[in-house]
């Protein structure tokens, strides 16, 4: 019985651990009176994740009033970040977001680019906003 407990509150603990590496970056453009757009990455144990959002002008850098779309996930490395989106459009789009050091508690700068490349790379500024 001892040892189904102590099994337990290991467990218990382990999967403590994890959620608690989970993190959460946000980041959100204004294009004036057009559509902005903005990203949350999940960070986890288990790797990235994230959703890309097109966000009302009239409310530029609330996510909740924004259309969410799912990032595909392709390949993740500590700076970089290689997924797959559709606006809305039908069209799957691979993208490359490159972060100027790995997300840790400060806020970090990251670098969007359509692959193949198509028009200029759009800058980012990530902050952590919470903790899953």
């Amino acid at each position: 019985m001892k040892a189904a407990k102590t099994l337990f509150l290991t467990v218990c603990l382990a999967s403590a651990r994890v959620f608690a590496a989970d993190s959460v970056w946000s980041t959100s453009i204004d294009n004036g009176c057009k559509p902005g757009i903005g990203f949350r990455i999940t960070q986890a144990t288990r790797g990235i994740t994230g959703s890309a959002y097109v966000l009302d002008p009239s409310h530029a850098h609330d996510f909740s009033r924004g259309i969410k779309r799912k990032m595909d996930v392709t390949d993740s490395k500590p700076t970089e970040v290689r997924f797959k989106l559709d606006w809305g459009d039908g069209k799957q789009r691979s993208y490359v977001l490159q972060f100027a050091a790995p997300l840790d508690s400060k806020p970090v700068k990251g670098t969007l680019r359509e692959e193949p490349a198509n028009g200029l790379p759009t800058e980012f500024t990530f902050k952590r906003t919470k903790s899953k």
